[in-house]
């Protein structure tokens, strides 16, 4: 198996990083995913996602402690070329792929998780925000089953959006629900 010595941190470009193991002190470090971010590695790192209608995958492989997580904020481009994009789930799951190739990981081997897709906008009707998370969910879970995963654990939809948090030590998983409440601003002036 190859060496998996450094983090992996991708947005339209890729970075290493080291991590002096010794100034840890047993901390994880923290990585917070942005939108079309995805983080991959096996070294004791915490990852953290915002999720509204965006979907989040986990990937975590316990013989190794090694997996990752992606933001997802749409299912598919109309525009020939863009799905390989990092904010396209055939882009992330194309990614996500090329990390499992150079480590030596069969889809199989992995625990999949798949979070998200709530209505996020108050604002926005729940017709047009139900159906962007849905589709992000529908497109997430058939790339998935086509590339070979096994059956994943799902937490989606919902009037809701999630902090998303794993562990790659243990390959824990935990979010957190919110609600939205809508607030009259003149009431609040």
């Amino acid at each position: 198996m190859a060496s998996m010595s450094s983090l992996h941190w991708c947005n339209l470009q890729f970075t290493s990083v080291t991590i002096d193991m010794k100034t840890m002190k047993n901390q994880l470090m923290n990585v917070h995913l942005m939108p079309d971010e995805l983080y991959f590695g096996s070294k004791p790192v915490q990852i953290s996602a915002l999720l509204g209608s965006s979907v989040a995958i986990t990937l975590w492989a316990e013989r190794s402690c090694s997996g990752g997580m992606c933001h997802i904020v749409v299912p598919n481009s109309d525009i020939q070329g863009d799905e390989q994009h990092p904010c396209y789930v055939s882009g992330t799951i194309k990614r996500f792929l090329a990390y499992l190739r150079k480590y030596q990981f069969e889809p199989e081997e992995l625990r999949v998780g798949v979070y998200g897709g709530g209505h996020a906008l108050v604002r926005q009707s729940e017709e047009h925000s139900t159906m962007i998370g849905m589709r992000n969910v529908q497109q997430v879970n058939a790339l998935l089953h086509r590339e070979g995963f096994k059956d994943s654990h799902q937490d989606v939809g919902g009037n809701v959006y999630r902090t998303l948090t794993m562990n790659l030590v243990n390959g824990a998983v935990w979010q957190s629900k919110h609600a939205y409440q809508a607030c009259d601003i003149a009431t609040m002036i």
